[in-house]
C-alpha cells in the first residue's frame, strides 16, 4: 500500500493505518522529546501526546513536508508547552558546591533532576537524513552527531527552550536554517540569532576536552574494561580497586540526594562509611549487571542488606570514562521504596493470571524480564491458564482452576502472604471470598488507555478499609483491607 493510501485510511479512521504510520518514528521521537525536557518518563508522555495530536490534526497533513518532518513539529511544539514556565532540569553540582563525605545523606528532594535514557531504545541511526550541519565553526563540530550524552544533556538544559530547539534541530539533527524556522513558524533570521546565542551559551557549560564529543556508537575496549574493573571492585567492596579506577578530581552524584562529591578522596572516605557493616550508614554488599545509557557505560546496581534474602534494585550508575578512569559517576537511585520492601519480606507464593505471566510484564525488554519484583524476590509461582505450555518452566507451576491455584500457593506460602499478580485473577480471588488486601502503587505519570484497576459489570460495590498511606519522592502507596 502507498503511502497516500495508508494516510488516507487513517483519515477514515483506521488505527491500523495511523499506527503505521507514527509507530516507525516512536525511538527518534523519544529522543527528541528526551532531549528537550531532559525527563526519560517525560519523553515517553510527549511521544504519546505528540501522536494524540497527529490522529485529532491528521487532516491537515498535507503533504507539503514529510511525515517525519510533521511529526517533528508536533513533538518540538509539544515539548515548548511541557516547558513553558518550568523550571530546568539539573544535576546535584548545579545547585551547590561539594558535600563533605563524612555528613550523611541529606532529606531526598523533588527537584527535576536530569535521568538517564537507556541505549536499548534508542534506535537506529536514521538512513537518508543529514547528521550535520554544513557549517565549518568549531562550535557547530562540537555537537554535530546525534549525541544524548548525559554531560551535553546538562549543558543543553541552560538554554532556553526555544533556543534549545533551534541548537538541537539544527546542529543534532542537521536540519537546514529554513527548515526550522518552518518548524518553528520564524523566520531564517530568527533561526539563525537563536542559533547563535545557543553555542555561545553551550560554549561555558561544555568539558574541557572537545574529543568528548567525538565518540563511537558503541563503548571502546578500554572503557569496556574499566566498566568490568568496576563492578568487580564494588561487588566485593574493595576501597582500594575503586580509587584505583577513579580520576584524581571524579565527580559522584547521587540523585534524588541533592548533594555530590568533588575527588578521588572525598568519594573513598563516602563508600568506607558506607560500606562497613557495624555503621547506622551501611549500605548492603551490591550486585552490579553491565547495561549502557546515554551512549555510556553504565551498570545496574542490585543491593542486599544485612537483614535481606535476596538481592533489590538499587540505582542505575553512568559513567564517564577519561583517559581509562572515571571522570564522572552519576548514581540514579531508584528506591527503596519501603513499602515495598515490606511487602516483598512477606511473601512465600505468587499467583499469577496467565496474562501477566505471558506478556504483562513490566521489566520486559530488560534483564529483569520474567524475574518477579525485578528480581527482587524468588520463591515457587502458581500460574493460573488452561493451555500450560509444552516445556516447563522452572519454579513455576502450572494450575487449570482458581481453586487448585489459591489452595497450592497458599500450601507453600505457609503463615506468609499469598501475593496475586494480574487484574483478572484478582478480581476471580475477590468475587470468590479469597482476596483480603489490596496495596495500590500510584506513580506521577498517566497511561493515555488508562490503568484498569478493577472491572466488575454490574457487580455489587466492595467496602475497603485504609490500612496504610505513605509516600516516597514517586510513589504513593495505599495499602487497603478487603472488609
Amino acid at each position: 500500500m502507498s503511502l497516500d493510501a495508508v494516510v488516507a485510511a487513517a483519515r477514515a479512521g483506521d488505527e491500523a493505518a495511523f499506527a503505521a504510520l507514527v509507530e516507525r518514528h516512536r525511538a527518534e521521537l523519544r529522543v527528541h522529546c528526551y532531549r528537550m525536557l531532559g525527563s526519560f518518563d517525560e519523553a515517553e508522555d510527549l511521544v504519546q501526546e505528540t501522536f494524540l495530536r497527529a490522529w485529532k490534526n491528521l487532516g491537515g497533513f498535507e503533504g507539503r513536508s514529510t511525515l517525519r518532518a510533521w511529526l517533528y513539529r508536533i513533538a518540538t511544539n509539544a515539548c515548548l508547552d511541557a516547558l513553558d514556565g518550568r523550571a530546568r532540569r539539573v544535576l546535584p553540582h548545579h545547585l551547590a558546591g561539594p558535600s563533605a563525605p563524612s555528613g550523611g545523606l541529606p532529606p531526598r528532594t523533588d527537584i527535576a533532576w536530569l535521568q538517564p535514557f537507556p541505549d536499548r531504545l534508542i534506535g537506529a541511526d536514521r538512513p537518508g537524513e543529514p547528521a550535520a550541519p554544513s557549517e565549518d565553526e568549531p562550535d557547530a563540530v562540537v555537537v554535530a552527531r546525534e549525541t544524548i550524552e548525559l554531560a551535553f544533556l546538562a549543558a543543553i538544559q541552560h538554554l532556553p527552550p526555544r533556543q534549545r530547539a533551534v541548537l538541537i534541530l539544527r546542529d543534532v539533527l542537521g536540519w537546514p536554517a529554513k527548515q526550522t524556522a518552518e518548524l518553528l513558524s520564524g523566520s531564517v533570521a530568527s533561526v539563525n540569532s537563536a542559533l547563535q546565542r545557543a553555542r555561545a551559551t553551550l560554549r561555558q557549560h561544555l568539558p574541557e576536552r572537545r574529543l568528548d564529543w567525538v565518540r563511537s556508537e558503541q563503548p571502546t575496549e578500554q572503557e569496556r574494561a574499566v566498566l568490568r574493573r568496576y563492578m568487580d571492585a564494588m561487588e566485593r567492596a574493595d576501597l582500594a580497586a575503586v580509587a584505583d579506577l577513579l580520576a584524581e578530581d571524579v565527580r559522584t552524584m547521587m540523585p534524588p540526594w541533592p548533594m555530590w562529591l568533588q575527588g578521588r578522596d572525598a568519594v573513598v572516605a563516602a563508600l568506607a562509611v558506607s560500606w562497613d557493616a557495624s555503621s547506622l550508614d551501611y549500605v548492603g554488599r551490591f550486585r552490579m549487571v553491565p547495561t549502557r545509557a546515554n551512549r555510556q557505560p553504565a551498570a545496574a546496581t542490585y543491593v542486599r542488606r544485612l537483614d535481606d534474602t535476596g538481592y533489590r534494585a538499587f540505582a542505575i550508575s553512568v559513567l564517564r570514562i577519561e583517559d581509562g578512569r572515571i571522570a564522572d559517576w552519576l548514581t540514579e537511585h531508584l528506591g527503596p521504596n519501603p513499602m515495598v520492601d515490606e511487602l516483598i519480606g512477606r511473601i512465600g507464593a505468587l499467583l499469577v493470571g496467565n496474562r501477566t505471566f505471558r506478556g504483562d510484564d513490566p521489566y520486559k525488554g530488560t534483564n529483569k524480564e520474567g524475574k518477579p519484583f525485578g528480581g527482587g524476590w524468588s520463591g515457587p509461582q502458581f500460574v493460573l491458564t488452561h493451555h500450560p505450555p509444552d516445556t516447563p518452566t522452572p519454579g513455576v507451576t502450572f494450575v487449570g482452576d482458581l481453586a487448585s491455584g489459591v489452595a497450592a500457593a497458599r500450601a507453600a506460602a505457609g503463615d506468609k502472604y499469598v501475593n496475586i499478580l494480574g487484574a483478572d485473577i484478582a478480581r476471580q480471588c475477590l468475587d470468590a471470598g479469597v482476596l483480603d488486601e489490596i496495596l495500590v502503587l500510584v506513580a506521577p505519570v498517566l497511561l493515555g488507555d488508562g490503568v484498569r484497576l478493577f472491572d466488575r459489570p454490574g457487580g455489587t460495590k466492595v467496602k475497603l478499609e485504609r490500612i496504610s498511606l505513605t509516600q516516597t519522592p514517586q510513589v504513593t502507596n495505599l495499602w487497603l483491607r478487603v472488609a
